[in-house]
């Protein structure tokens, strides 16, 4: 049917019933990709978070056996240790272990735990002895795990697990 058969009369308001749907229709289109907007910013929000949280996992590991390297009786054979390290952000963008105290941005946990030990076997060099003194038998490979937990100020955590060795005199001899 035409619109230009039906009255006046009869066609008054279907031009703002119209408009209004249409209006409707849009308003419900924005209220959705508001709401899908608002959805992808908080996960990647929370995706920068895990990746901070990660950072820090990992830079406590270093800093940790960095610590190792500089004096391995940190570590036992008997307990468990844990270290604590947290960063902030400083001037130039790069993180920096801020000690115990302040405003950090991430903090890193890492547990210790000894695993056990293997002793070196058979001789080495002209006499047969590891060194003056010592068969390779009287040294030992000391394992160990450590398990560092990064976490952000906003909430992230991640985690890393690294096993080590340290090679060390037996305790028999």
């Amino acid at each position: 049917m035409n619109m230009r058969n039906i009255p006046l009369q009869k066609q008054r308001g279907s031009a703002l019933i119209t408009v209004l749907i249409f209006l409707i229709i849009m308003t419900l289109l924005g209220v959705s990709t508001m709401s899908t907007t608002r959805l992808g910013v908080r996960m990647a929000t929370n995706s920068q978070f895990r990746v901070q949280a990660f950072q820090a996992a990992e830079s406590g590991l270093s800093d940790f056996l960095a610590a190792v390297e500089d004096d391995r009786d940190i570590v036992s054979t008997l307990t468990t240790r844990t270290f604590e390290y947290y960063y902030q952000n400083d001037t130039s963008g790069s993180f920096t272990d801020a000690g115990s105290g302040g405003k950090y941005i991430e903090k890193a946990t890492v547990a210790v735990d000894y695993v056990g030990d293997t002793v070196l076997k058979g001789g080495s060099g002209k006499g047969g002895s590891f060194a003056e003194g010592f068969s390779a038998k009287n040294f030992v490979y000391n394992h160990y795990e450590a398990v560092s937990t990064g976490q952000s100020s906003a909430g992230g955590e991640s985690q890393t697990v690294q096993g080590f060795f340290l090679i060390g005199p037996s305790i028999t001899r």
